[in-house]
């Protein structure tokens, strides 16, 4: 098999599902970030914020940015935890659920629309596929002197 780059293919999707979201969520003045934010969200319920970022692999500053964004258009609120009152709970808001249907709805379409033509076998090893490479990107380290190691093994 020929190698190709599979940077290049994953930027395009990337990039490509940034338009998406952005258009398709334009009546709901939701950005891409604030999408994926809020499904997962949906998916995982309350968390911390600093569950968030951790399960996003993102930048505090953009989760914090988009969080704050949400909470002015009333699709989120931050609580402070009664356990401990350092951590703030990210809760979804009326506004969110009342579109949580159509928000999932539409990334689900997107979905759908890339994967027109393969059989369910394929698209659960597409998906696991990529699953685990995107596991697996996270486990290398790099120490002071800028040398990477690779972690996690096969």
């Amino acid at each position: 098999m020929k190698e190709e780059n599979i940077a290049k293919f994953l930027g395009v999707l990337h990039r490509q599902g940034q338009v998406y979201a952005g258009t398709v969520f334009k009546d709901l003045n939701l950005s891409a970030p604030e999408v994926i934010v809020l499904m997962n969200l949906y998916e995982k319920g309350e968390m911390t914020q600093e569950s968030l970022v951790n399960l996003l692999y993102v930048d505090k500053a953009m989760i914090t940015r988009n969080i704050q964004s949400l909470e002015k258009k009333g699709f989120l609120s931050r609580r402070t935890s009664g356990e401990d009152k350092r951590l703030k709970i990210l809760h979804l808001e009326e506004n969110a659920i009342a579109n949580k249907e159509l928000i999932t709805e539409r990334m689900h379409s997107w979905l759908e629309y890339l994967t027109e033509g393969l059989g369910e076998p394929a698209k659960v090893l597409i998906f696991k596929s990529i699953k685990r490479m995107a596991e697996k990107s996270v486990q290398f380290t790099i120490d002071e002197g800028g040398q990477i190691t690779m972690n996690g093994g096969n």
